[in-house]
């Protein structure tokens, strides 16, 4: 009632502006308001595009309370000097910033499916390569998969140059080519697949991704026969955001028990002329059934790895690491390009060796190593074999027996 002017400033669309202007004019309050959206004594007094900043906030509420103000922000004469200048700084920072920060890749969790998943795809790739000369197109997607689009030396691809359409892939972290919008992988895959480019079209795209946004595109793949190849990373969770049940998890949003659906039942129920199913730790199953598919001509082929998310296992399993690097190491690398944060190299030594904090048996490094210089600690076992490494079949059942139980516990609760 004392007021005489209302100075709303947010960032993004005026909402909250919007909103006060509709209550006032519902009770009839006869006041200014000021903000992104034009009043009756003004133009929009703060620009409804853009970032705000001190400078202009300052003066906007300059022109508001009509006062005479001295300021001064160096070198900024005009809006377009200072848009110029604002660059000049943000680019100044950075080149600061990139002296004294260490620089971080974008990472997945140690044991994460993924991890097995991308590299049975980058080596049935590199393999298909050296027999068909074919490079590659990845289509990425939302979820903790799309860390792979987001590596150190990630950088932007420039169309014009018919090499960068094919970026080479040296880690995992720098495996996507692009990145949109929920199912928008497998749509960009068939434009791509239209277009005439002589290389294999991939698309890539976890459980969640799948049921929300992804079936759509799949159904016009099938229909138009499109060669595609399409990587379903299922593992069993809605992870990105929190870990919420998934239609592959067994449980609804409020906890209680629900029906498993199978993606490779639904993508039979469409008419995907060819699907193969494996384990996400398996990566030379995971490569063998990535080339066969890579191989089919006539219309998509959908790849299913399973293996649940290693977080929500480690949830209800403690497990000891009991994976070692021995003599054989030969610095090679190999284990490195994996990707695992558990995986580190020594640059005084040369060698590569395991962070027992992080490292979860997941077997994955056991199985990529060509020298044999990753085995178990324990009684010196070479290869996948490991007893935290269970089988896809009871690593499924250790789920639901999960779930069951959690179902019972609430129950008792309630």
């Amino acid at each position: 009632e004392n007021s005489s002017k209302i100075v709303v400033i947010e960032e993004g669309e005026p909402l909250v502006e919007s909103h006060v202007r509709e209550f006032s004019q519902m009770e009839k309050i006869d006041i200014d308001i000021f903000g992104k959206m034009c009043c009756k004594n003004s133009k929009n007094i703060f620009p409804k595009f853009g970032e705000l900043n001190t400078e202009i906030v300052l003066k906007g509420l300059i022109k508001i309370m009509g006062v005479s103000f001295a300021f001064s922000f160096e070198g900024k004469k005009s809006e377009n000097e200072s848009n110029a200048s604002n660059a000049n700084n943000t680019d100044s920072a950075r080149s600061m910033l990139e002296k004294i920060v260490i620089p971080r890749s974008s990472t997945l969790c140690a044991g994460c499916p993924h991890l097995g998943t991308y590299w049975g795809l980058r080596k049935a790739l590199e393999d298909d390569k050296k027999k068909t000369g074919k490079s590659w197109i990845i289509n990425g997607d939302i979820g903790c998969y799309e860390q792979g689009g987001y590596g150190l030396f990630s950088q932007k691809i420039d169309i014009t140059n018919e090499n960068e359409k094919f970026y080479p892939i040296k880690s995992v972290y720098e495996i996507l080519d692009t990145n949109y919008i929920m199912g928008g992988g497998i749509g960009l895959a068939q434009g791509q697949a239209r277009a005439g480019l002589n290389a294999n079209i991939v698309a890539v795209a976890g459980d969640s991704t799948f049921f929300h946004a992804c079936l759509p595109a799949l159904v016009n793949a099938v229909q138009n026969k499109t060669k595609i190849l399409f990587v379903v990373m299922d593992n069993r969770w809605t992870c990105m955001t929190g870990h919420q049940p998934s239609p592959t998890t067994g449980l609804n949003a409020l906890g209680e028990k629900a029906s498993v659906l199978s993606i490779e039942e639904i993508c039979q129920a469409l008419k995907v002329p060819k699907i193969y199913v494996c384990d996400a730790y398996d990566v030379a199953k995971l490569k063998e059934n990535i080339t066969n598919a890579l191989e089919f001509a006539d219309g998509p082929s959908v790849v299913i790895s399973i293996r649940e998310c290693m977080l929500q296992v480690l949830r209800r399993e403690k497990r000891k690491c009991s994976t070692k690097v021995n003599e054989k190491c030969t610095g090679c690398r190999m284990c490195i390009s994996l990707g695992c944060p558990a995986i580190i190299f020594d640059q005084k030594t040369k060698k590569a060796s395991i962070d027992k904090a992080q490292c979860v048996d997941c077997g994955i490094c056991k199985q990529i190593c060509e020298k044999n210089a990753i085995t178990d600690d324990a009684d010196g076992k070479e290869g996948k074999d490991d007893k935290n490494n269970t089988n896809l079949a009871n690593s499924e059942k250790n789920l639901q027996k999960e779930i069951e139980k959690a179902i019972e516990t609430e129950r008792r609760v309630g």
